[in-house]
């Protein structure tokens, strides 16, 4: 075998296995347990313009984790790939691409436009799809869905005039977030606030009535919108202004007069404590309107210019040009400022400033929906994980808004709307149903336009979990299927995906869209940074799978310390997981050079459970074997990933690694042992390839090939079923393990060669177990460890003259000889003390300065006292090491 394991001739070898028996496919696996439910996982779809990121490869690995691990333990799994259109972005993609080559959007047409976006999806639009096959992901690809397929449009119509006939849909002006250049409402997830240095102004309205030169003042950072004031509003328990609430103001550089008015929104605290309410442009002056039936008075065009309900002077002036001339002609009027920094609402597709803006659009009212699904996750039909999930998610339901559905694009799913004479409106699946009720109202054939503009690409991604799986049809997969098990995101989506496909779910379905959401955090930098291109963090993970291989990488994130909302990712976990693979690899390499690989090529020999074992060694290999079962199958069905990663790296690096194989190589031909270890070293050489399988799929499916001589078939074997319990004979070996880990600390403590001796090591304790296991072993552990004997005494040790440590039970003499140098081996622990002391004050203080600033994040604080509470575990075993050898000069 090669010294190193190759994963770039490995990963295309192993996807071609997959291929050829359709390892993603239900009932590809015939050994399914058919008093077992089908387990079902609708992957979120990446959008189509999209390559692949961290966040991708995060969320889909916590993913194919789950469908291995069921698809072994016998449920037929399906796990259902797709993709989005995303509306805007697409959109402006290709439309970029049409102006580079001489022409636009309007110049080609609704029709021919959107030919072109269908063009650019049929030839790149899978590209993602293909990186995520690289990261081998055992989705169903057969089933591969995209958010426009004709199928999902027949839903998507469906559930729209399903909504429109219970009530819910409506046409209204309302505020929605405005796009000045794309022209278009956004959702507020396509509205990201950039925080930036800004201007507070004050400004003075005359009351009209008073004597001259009586005024109230404003403060606001946008006088330019003054013109679409209705009111200026204070609190009504501010004294100040009490006497001047019904009374009448002028706007400035206008004729028109507005009440001033008392309304408990307002922050007597803020500013001069009277604001300035532009019900037409900004949300909270919206609701404040409504309340008192103001008058909203619209002053922006379409792309964010003032229009004709502003003196000429400023018509056609956008944002800050509007700003300044405004500013200028107010004069006198403007009598202070003040540096702020504020949240100014950014496009994420435009990059340009978003403005509220009032709109004729499409609504749902979500308010009964939002009860549901409520409803649903208090009775605990849906359950979050973590659990602290619930209360962010039933807040924003409590507090649940009209959805604006509508969007001015041409890609995407037109709304099911045709108009007809006299504003007549008709909501209907398809163009043929629509003209069937105008003849049935109007008694005629009659003219019918549809409306122009297309669904929010969240309308579609809500019908998610039940379009993929035939909705509305009632056939077998969705019949069989639905509800889904489990859901696997990322916090910043809960509301505007997660929460309306449960409030839709409930509603198409009566049924929740899924039982589990599981909540997986962000991915940050090693420094707990935000990755982003202007900061250069950004770690693409196509070029860690080329420098590292898919299973490294994959590793690297399902191991990283989750906190609640941001994990931390580092190259050196990918490294580190490279090491991983190598060290398995190694444990391959030995069994291939004791002939294993090439004499067993049929599973049973690495899939049976040795009966009749004796060996103590060997019995407690098999408990660790039972316990790191238990701790794994625990971990992956409580989504708990990284401590299901970090139990599979134990066992195989800490238990089998560090010492098994070297154990087994000396007992491998041994005339009374060598058989019995042989059996074993080949049930727990099956046990550990399939537990790394769900975690590192390429390398596991690799060595069962090299093993079985089966061909990606892995994926469809059983996973392990063991139980052992400890006893009196593997508990006492346990406590000659825990000698072989210490003496190889001192070794490392006192820089120690191999060669040099230790002498005449005592391990006191009681039992006799332990004794017979030390004479069983005595030759081999003195010849291995660099003993002259391994002595057993029920007494108590001597504290001087040698260094006494602490087992589980009973405690480890070790001779101060001459190859132990004290001296050097304190200075050294009393370096690395003060080290740590120093860091860990440090990370004291930090943690006491944010802990007093109420607006730090929650995980900033997490992540302090995670990494605090690590360093003060370092520093007690510094500590005690340094008692225990103080002690023994």
């Amino acid at each position: 075998m090669d010294a190193h394991y190759a994963f770039q001739s490995c990963e295309s070898q192993v996807r071609l296995w997959w291929d050829q028996v359709h390892a993603g496919r239900n009932g590809a696996n015939h050994r399914q347990d058919g008093d077992k439910k089908p387990y079902t996982i609708i992957m979120p779809p990446p959008n189509v313009t999209g390559s692949l990121h961290l966040g991708h490869a995060l969320s889909s690995t916590f993913q194919d984790i789950l469908a291995r691990f069921y698809r072994m333990n016998g449920r037929d799994v399906v796990w259902v790939p797709g993709t989005d259109h995303a509306g805007i972005a697409t959109q402006m993609m290709v439309e970029k691409q049409v102006e580079s080559q001489g022409t636009t959007r309007a110049d080609l047409g609704r029709e021919a436009f959107v030919q072109h976006i269908w063009d650019w999806k049929n030839l790149y639009g899978d590209l993602i799809v293909e990186q995520m096959k690289r990261l081998g992901f055992s989705a169903d690809w057969d089933r591969l869905c995209f958010t426009l397929d004709p199928d999902m449009n027949a839903a998507v119509n469906h559930a729209f005039v399903t909504l429109h006939d219970r009530g819910y849909v409506y046409r209204a002006q309302r505020l929605v977030n405005w796009d000045g250049q794309l022209k278009t409402a956004l959702s507020d997830l396509e509205v990201t606030n950039q925080t930036v240095p800004g201007t507070l102004w004050h400004v003075a309205y005359a009351i009209e009535g008073e004597k001259e030169g009586q005024s109230i003042v404003v403060a606001t950072t946008r006088p330019e919108t003054l013109f679409g004031d209705a009111a200026i509003a204070v609190h009504p328990e501010d004294e100040r202004y009490q006497s001047l609430v019904g009374k009448q103001v002028r706007i400035p550089l206008t004729n028109r007069v507005i009440p001033i008015i008392a309304d408990c929104g307002v922050d007597p605290e803020k500013g001069t404590g009277a604001v300035k309410v532009t019900p037409a442009h900004d949300f909270n002056d919206f609701d404040m309107g409504q309340r008192h039936g103001l008058p909203m008075v619209s002053i922006l065009t379409d792309d964010h210019a003032l229009n004709d309900q502003v003196p000429e002077l400023f018509r056609g002036l956008k944002g800050s040009d509007a700003r300044i001339a405004v500013l200028e002609s107010l004069a006198e009027a403007v009598v202070g400022q003040t540096s702020i920094v504020h949240a100014v609402p950014i496009s994420e597709r435009s990059g340009t400033v978003v403005e509220p803006r009032l709109t004729l659009q499409w609504f749902i009212d979500m308010r009964t929906m939002a009860d549901k699904a409520i409803d649903a996750i208090k009775s605990g039909k849906m359950r979050f994980v973590p659990k602290e999930w619930t209360n962010n998610a039933l807040q924003w339901l409590h507090n649940i808004q009209p959805w604006c559905v509508s969007r001015q694009l041409w890609w995407g799913h037109r709304l099911p709307v045709w108009y007809g004479p006299e504003n007549s409106v008709f909501v209907a699946r398809d163009a043929d149903s629509a003209y069937a009720l105008a003849r049935k109202q109007w008694g005629a054939d009659v003219v019918l336009h549809q409306d122009e503009d297309v669904l929010d690409t969240w309308f579609s991604s809500g019908l998610w979990p039940f379009s993929t799986l035939g909705w509305p049809t009632q056939g077998f997969d969705f019949n069989d299927r639905y509800p889904t098990d489990v859901l696997v995101t990322g916090f910043d989506i809960i509301f505007f995906w997660v929460a309306r496909m449960m409030m839709l779910g409930l509603e198409m379905t009566q049924r929740v869209p899924f039982r589990d959401i599981y909540i997986h955090p962000l991915i940050r930098d090693a420094q707990g940074q935000k990755m982003s291109k202007t900061k250069k963090n950004v770690v693409n993970p196509l070029d860690i799978i080329d420098s590292y291989g898919a299973d490294a990488l994959r590793f690297a994130l399902s191991s990283a310390t989750c906190g609640k909302q941001h994990m931390r990712f580092s190259l050196n976990n990918v490294e580190h997981a490279g090491q991983f693979i190598n060290k398995i690899w190694n444990v391959v390499r030995f069994a291939h050079a004791r002939g294993v690989m090439t004499s067993l090529h049929h599973r049973e020999t690495v899939l049976s459970v040795p009966g009749d074992v004796k060996d103590p060694v060997n019995q407690w290999m098999l408990v660790r074997v039972s316990e790191t079962l238990e701790r794994i199958n625990g971990h992956i069905q409580s989504y708990r990933f990284s401590d299901a990663a970090m139990a599979v790296h134990h066992f195989i690096w800490h238990i089998v690694c560090d010492w098994y194989v070297e154990w087994a190589q000396r007992e491998w031909d041994h005339p009374e042992r060598g058989a019995e270890i042989q059996r074993v070293f080949l049930f727990i050489l099956g046990f550990m390839i399939r537990i790394v399988h769900p975690f590192m799929p390429v390398i596991s499916e690799k060595i069962w090939h090299d093993l079985t001589g089966e061909k990606g078939t892995l994926c469809l074997t059983h996973w392990p079923e063991y139980c052992a319990h400890d006893t009196p004979v593997t508990h006492a070996w346990g406590l000659v393990h825990e000698v072989i880990i210490m003496v190889r600390r001192v070794r490392s403590l006192f820089a120690i060669p191999v060669g040099h001796g230790l002498g005449h090591l005592t391990l006191h304790h009681t039992c006799s177990e332990v004794m017979r296991c030390v004479d069983l072993y005595q030759n081999g552990l003195c010849q291995w460890l660099g003993l002259s004997r391994l002595g057993v005494e029920d007494t108590e040790p001597l504290v001087s003259g040698q260094l006494v440590f602490s087992l589980s039970s009973g405690v480890l003499a070790i001779p101060i000889t001459e190859a132990v140098d004290t001296d050097a081996a304190l200075l050294r622990l009393k370096k690395d003390q003060e080290k740590e002391q120093k860091e860990m004050r440090a990370l004291e203080k930090r943690l006491s300065d944010v802990r007093h600033q109420p607006l730090t994040p929650e995980d900033i604080i997490e992540d302090l006292e995670t990494r605090y509470g690590d360093k003060k575990a370092t520093l007690e075993h510094i500590d005690a090491t340094i008692q225990t050898v103080s002690m023994a000069i």
